[in-house]
């Protein structure tokens, strides 16, 4: 009886614990992984859904397990909480796409949250047999314009990049410049400009076309290879089939180029340029920028007229292919003493073809009369078409310098001689009356003259008071102008009519001339206002006339 009590007992503890094992599991919090298919291809991506029927943080599942077998993408994360009925639920999930790193059978392993164990989930991945070829989806063509080189010449490199599909399915798209192979140091490589971007029809397909073009220039002689554009990137392809997307990888590698540069030939010096083709004209330009048609293209000597303080242009313009614009010469002419030269910076243009044109201009300001001749230039440089130097040559120009009007000599001023008068004698009258007509003749004739003289000068003062004053005002409009030549022309006439005056005073003028033309003409990014020089011109202008060349006295009766 006994016994039976003791086994009544153990069953119902038993029970109990059962009950209670029962009740623990079905209340227990549940964790599922969730595929849509496990049999994928290498390139496909699929999505994984952990979903667990509790409230938890963002960062309560850790998927570094994942990094063995499968490319991730970014985790995304929601929770939601819900009453029905009275009851309270909630839920957490997260979703994440896998690409597959290999083929073969791959395990997603297991997931834990909270004490909750998702089950593992085993893949087949497959080979793609439908994807696109590379070339369908991305291609790039390169040109290289010359394949032999010598030392500072240029070739063109003009690459391509035609994307055929939609450019907002690249993923981490990645250039690779063009250079030399190993970076050898005998070639650079510079961009030219900004790419160029449009969009054209190849074989009936709209495509987007990148265009650029390096210049290589040749830095020492050797052989070398040239590795053109390469790119790399991903791209995301959706099956319209499927209905599935794949991840496509592009990788193009860079195009390669053998070039050759040639050794230097003998005898040159500093100033070399090695090119297939060179032009070189010039124009002679007058101070408001037309050109002279006195001056003849044609002849070897031409000849010119300008007057002192006149400004002329020489424009030299030099059209190279293949030289890049740092490597263009330096045009250093010596021109006489008596005409100050001021050369403006050069200017570079990239023309249609490829070719590279410099645009200097000489300004000339004359100094000093007289004859004179403006040397001409021979540029030598060698052809690379035929293996030869060349010399190129612009001609010279006679140049006469006459003198300015206001500056010429001043002519001899005669002073109004004196009447001349016959006396006769008639002895047979005294001499006193005709003595007393004489002397009373001789006061006249003097009065007149002097009262003439005075006159003279009265008119004469504001006459000279009024040119000062119109070249002074014609002065100052031109410097506020910012009018070089014509200042330059102008003060220089102004300062000979008062070279006997303040002489610092007109050396400070003379300094910010020389600031000025610097400022105007210099290569240097000088800093020059005309406030100071204004000062000084009125300052001068202040002070005694312009200088009267007086005429010579008369003699002393």
């Amino acid at each position: 009886m006994v016994i039976f009590k003791h086994r009544t007992l153990l069953a119902l503890m038993m029970a109990l614990v059962s009950l209670l094992a029962f009740t623990s599991n079905a209340f227990a919090a549940n964790l599922w992984a969730v595929v849509k298919s496990n049999q994928v291809t290498q390139a496909e991506v699929f999505q994984l859904r952990l979903i667990f029927d509790e409230k938890v943080d963002a960062d309560a599942i850790d998927f570094k397990p994942l990094e063995a077998n499968f490319f991730l993408g970014q985790p995304s994360f929601a929770s939601s909480l819900n009453f029905t009925n009275g009851k309270r639920s909630s839920s957490s999930e997260w979703t994440i796409a896998l690409k597959a790193k290999s083929l073969g059978r791959l395990t997603i392993p297991a997931f834990e949250i909270e004490g909750s164990y998702s089950q593992p989930i085993e893949m087949t991945v497959n080979a793609d047999t439908d994807l696109p070829k590379q070339n369908d989806l991305v291609e790039i063509q390169s040109q290289l314009s010359r394949s032999t080189l010598y030392p500072d010449q240029s070739a063109e490199l003009t690459t391509r990049l035609i994307f055929k599909a939609d450019l907002r399915r690249l993923q981490n798209p990645n250039f690779i410049a063009p250079a030399a192979l190993n970076n050898s140091p005998g070639l650079s490589v510079t961009e030219q400009g900004k790419a160029k971007q449009t969009t054209q029809v190849i074989n009936g397909v709209e495509v987007t076309v990148f265009e650029q073009r390096f210049l290589v220039t040749a830095e020492q002689a050797g052989h070398y290879t040239l590795n053109s554009l390469g790119f790399s990137a991903t791209l995301v392809h959706g099956s319209n089939r499927t209905g599935s997307t794949k991840l496509i990888p592009i990788n193009i590698a860079p195009e390669a180029f053998p070039l050759e540069v040639k050794a230097k030939p003998q005898g040159f010096g500093k100033q070399w340029i090695p090119t297939p083709s060179l032009d070189l004209t010039q124009r002679w330009l007058d101070a408001d920028g037309n050109v002279l048609s006195t001056v003849s293209k044609d002849k070897s000597n031409s000849e010119l007229k300008v007057t002192v303080g006149d400004s002329i242009t020489r424009e030299l313009t030099l059209t190279v292919e293949g030289l890049a614009p740092e490597r263009f010469p330096q045009f250093i002419v010596n021109y006489p003493s008596a005409i100050r030269q001021y050369a403006e910076k050069p200017q570079y243009t990239q023309l249609s073809d490829g070719n590279v044109k410099m645009t200097v201009k000489q300004v000339l300001i004359t100094q000093k009369s007289g004859q004179y001749v403006l040397p001409n230039i021979d540029l030598e440089w060698w052809n690379t078409a035929s293996d030869r130097k060349v010399v190129t040559s612009l001609n010279a120009l006679s140049l006469t310098i006459e003198p300015n009007e206001l500056s010429a000599a001043p002519a001899v001023v005669t002073p109004p001689s004196l009447p001349t008068h016959s006396v006769v004698v008639e002895y047979n009258r005294g001499y006193w009356p005709y003595l007393t007509a004489l002397f009373a003749l001789l006061w006249i004739s003097t009065l007149a003259w002097h009262i003439k003289t005075r006159l003279g000068r009265h008119n004469e003062a504001p006459h000279l008071s009024s040119v000062e004053h119109d070249t002074t005002k014609a002065i100052l409009i031109a410097i506020e102008q910012q009018d070089a030549p014509r200042i330059q022309h102008l003060i220089g006439v102004w300062l000979t009519e008062h070279e006997c005056q303040d002489s610092p005073l007109i050396d400070k003028i003379k300094t910010e001339l020389e600031a000025m033309n610097n400022h105007i003409y210099g290569e240097g990014d000088s800093v020059w206002s005309h406030t100071q020089l204004i000062k000084l011109i009125k300052q001068l202008a202040k002070q005694t006339p312009m200088k009267k060349r007086q005429p010579p006295q008369l003699a002393k009766l």
